[in-house]
């Protein structure tokens, strides 16, 4: 039986052929030769003129051999690995940046072929989003003919304009990338945590009635400008810090360093390294003054910080053993008395002031100073004083490193951070105090006084003859005692004035007719 017709077959029409032109070559009977001949126009084409050549080029090689003997450079081997730097994090890029990587090879690597060259990348990383900037420095190293060698380069890197100054939480990073364009070998760094642009001074100023005469023990009236200080670091918690105790010059040299060290502790919740200055009984630098400072500032006492441990103290001393206790935090005796334990737990209590505890990471530097003036004026326009406290904060980097903890007067060190004084805060805190007694020596309390000037204020001496007026402003003042009722006693003082705390007197009632 014959096979079906397909539709063309049935249409009388014929099947198309199909033709493998992969394979198709022109037939033997075309005249190729006679095409190439002619043009598109059918002109004849001129044939060009065959040149020998060989002449030429013997005579070519005689007098500039070929380096047929000579291995061509893309058949030498090369590689390149381990691209790192070679200071520790964080890079200061206003030093040089030193780099390196590894190269293997051939040993016989052509001169004109033995380099390496790096080329940086910045990344600008804020709020976990990070872009990348290539940078204008490109360097060379050269190679020796070793088939393995680590070649190191030091080149100085330029940040772009809008990356010198940054906001709090952005940060920086250098990679580098050791590559061979010609070769297309490449190898990357890691990136690295970098700071740059010059150093910048921040700091808190603060003066005034800081501390008592001659010591070290930072007042309660103080903490606030800890805080400030706090708060500013708080905006670039990276920024390195250093406290300087000013002494005026009749200070002991070590003054303003102990000072310095005081609120460091501070600053850090360090509240052991405090504890050589207060010891029991009072026996230290530190005794029932900053005891009764410090109860007052935990509501544990009322009244004035008079230094005598008398009963309204012993109450409060126990009061605050019994809610150590009761918190369970230590046990400590409530015997009234301040004895070691006691007095560690009072530091404990006085550092956990709230807010002003720096970051974790920080770590102050201290210095103490004399004969280091300051020519940035105050507020009001007049002098920063002799004695102050300075806490200072260095953006990018702490330069120059201070060469002891001691500074001499007209401090080169000092100077050159003061020539980087971006922006001061000032804090002032004063008060005055006075204890009021009689021809005799003998305390006279309850006696009604008045304080006039840039602040009215009126008050009575406590039960040792204390009297103290806190947070006053700027300005000339006078205190009237009314010891007697017919006549009173004027008494004129400035403010700014630093405290003096003499040894108290007795507590001892007056009789009628005594003398203040």
């Amino acid at each position: 039986m014959a096979p079906p017709l397909d539709r063309n077959q049935q249409h009388g029409k014929k099947e198309p052929m199909l033709m493998d032109i992969s394979t198709a070559k022109p037939g033997g009977e075309v005249n190729w030769d006679a095409i190439i001949a002619k043009t598109q126009r059918g002109k004849v084409v001129q044939t060009k003129k065959v040149y020998d050549t060989t002449p030429y080029l013997a005579q070519t090689r005689e007098e500039d051999p070929w380096p047929e003997e000579t291995q061509s450079t893309a058949s030498v081997t090369l590689s390149l690995s381990n691209c790192r730097f070679l200071d520790p994090a964080p890079l200061d890029l206003a030093k040089p940046v030193r780099v390196a990587c590894d190269v293997s090879g051939s040993a016989d690597l052509p001169k004109p072929d033995r380099f390496v060259e790096f080329r940086f990348r910045i990344i600008h990383r804020k709020n976990s989003l990070d872009t990348e900037e290539s940078l204008h420095e490109i360097a060379r190293a050269d190679l020796t003919a070793a088939a393995k060698q680590s070649p190191e380069l030091s080149t100085k890197i330029s940040l772009p304009a809008e990356l010198d100054d940054l906001e709090n939480g952005a940060e920086l990073f250098l990679t580098a990338e050791a590559y061979r364009a010609d070769r297309k070998l490449s190898s990357n760094s890691n990136p690295i945590p970098v700071v740059g642009g010059p150093t910048v001074v921040r700091r808190v100023r603060l003066s005034g009635n800081l501390f008592d005469h001659k010591r070290c023990f930072l007042l309660p009236g103080a903490l606030a400008g800890i805080r400030q200080a706090v708060s500013l670091h708080r905006k670039r918690p990276t920024d390195s810090v250093v406290i300087v105790g000013h002494d005026d010059q009749d200070q002991q040299s070590s003054t303003g360093l102990d000072r310095a060290k005081a609120v460091a502790a501070i600053l850090t919740n360090k509240w052991e390294d405090l504890v050589g200055h207060f010891k029991a009984e009072g026996n230290g630098k530190w005794g029932t003054r900053e005891a009764q400072l410090i109860l007052e500032h935990l509501k544990f006492y009322k009244g004035e910080a008079a230094g005598i441990l008398d009963a309204t103290t012993t109450q409060a001393i126990t009061q605050f053993q019994k809610s150590v206790n009761e918190k369970g935090k230590t046990h400590l005796v409530e015997s009234g008395k301040l004895d070691a334990s006691t007095c560690q737990a009072l530091l404990w209590a006085y550092c956990q002031e709230g807010g002003s505890t720096l970051t974790k990471c920080a770590s102050p530097k201290v210095a103490g100073s004399r004969g280091n003036s300051d020519s940035v004026a105050l507020s009001d326009g007049s002098r920063a004083p002799e004695e102050r406290l300075e806490i200072l904060f260095f953006q990018r980097r702490l330069d120059p490193e201070p060469s002891g903890e001691q500074f001499a007067a007209n401090d080169k060190t000092y100077a050159a951070w003061m020539s980087c004084l971006k922006e001061t805060e000032d804090f002032e805190v004063h008060s005055f105090s006075l204890q009021l007694a009689d021809s005799k020596q003998l305390a006279l309390p309850n006696t009604p006084v008045t304080l006039t000037g840039p602040a009215r204020k009126s008050s009575q001496s406590d039960g040792h003859g204390r009297v103290e007026f806190k947070g006053l402003p700027r300005g000339s003042y006078q205190l009237a005692i009314l010891a007697d009722p017919k006549r009173s006693i004027s008494l004129k003082f400035e403010v700014p004035k630093a405290a003096n705390v003499s040894k108290p007197v007795q507590p001892t009632k007056p009789s009628q007719g005594q003398d203040a």
